[in-house]
């Protein structure tokens, strides 16, 4: 029997208290924050308003554009994949929009390329057919929490330090873990990949902390995952499951 694909509504409610248990744990976090590490916050708090509302315009001068992309990931007589197709579309065309006021577009960065990059099997074969690599059958069992699917045993804890990249992150080995590198697959990358993007000045809150979990004004991305949600797509695992060897 299939389950029933949650309304705009519902998701609504769960990310509203998702977003109150998220904020108490910013304040906290943020409270025990080195000082260094607070005063970059505090200036990212300071700094990011002005960058959203400079994102809202311009998504607002590109209303109809964007309302078709979201109609069309709405239209229940399509496939689940092309209407994940035209979502991804959607956050692409978003990304556009939003990264030239991020801070990874101005520090040349890749610290999120080390953290959990969770996808869904649709997006993971429609990756996949586009790169020519079939996606592999994670563990069944999946986590909500910072390390996607601690099934696998020997992993780190993602997302606590530069121990585990994407598989597809191409690193310069010149530079820092987390400084340049390329994304070997950027035309397909994941819909997380598209809409995960700090409206800090720099990208001094994304270096990731082995003994921090530090808060970063992020650009919002509510409305993609929503319809992600409502595509109706529940089977969810890191790109590492998916793809362990990358392109090979």
């Amino acid at each position: 029997m299939q389950e029933p694909v949650l309304t705009i509504a519902q998701i609504e409610k769960i990310f509203a208290a998702n977003r109150e248990q998220s904020d108490a744990k910013v304040a906290q976090s943020a409270s025990t924050l080195p000082e260094a590490l607070r005063t970059a916050y505090e200036r990212a708090l300071a700094y990011a308003p002005g960058q959203v509302e400079k994102v809202r315009q311009r998504l607002a001068e590109d209303r109809s554009t964007l309302s078709v992309l979201v109609k069309a990931t709405q239209d229940e007589n399509q496939p689940r994949e092309t209407r994940m197709a035209w979502l991804r579309e959607l956050t692409e065309r978003l990304n556009q929009i939003a990264q030239p006021l991020s801070a990874g577009m101005t520090s040349h960065c890749s610290h999120c390329c080390y953290t959990p990059v969770t996808i869904t099997r649709v997006e993971a074969e429609l990756i996949g057919k586009a790169i020519g690599v079939v996606p592999e059958s994670p563990p069944s069992q999946v986590n909500a929490g910072r390390n996607a699917t601690p099934a696998a045993a020997s992993r780190p804890d993602i997302g606590l330090g530069y121990a585990w990249p994407c598989p597809f992150l191409d690193v310069e080995p010149s530079l820092p873990p987390g400084k340049g590198g390329k994304c070997a697959i950027y035309e397909h990358r994941p819909m997380v990949c598209r809409s995960c993007l700090s409206m800090a000045p720099s990208d001094k809150l994304c270096e990731l902390q082995p003994d921090h979990l530090v808060p970063i004004p992020l650009f919002d991305a509510r409305v993609p995952h929503l319809l992600a949600a409502q595509i109706g797509e529940m089977d969810v695992a890191d790109i590492r499951d998916f793809f362990p060897k990358g392109l090979s």
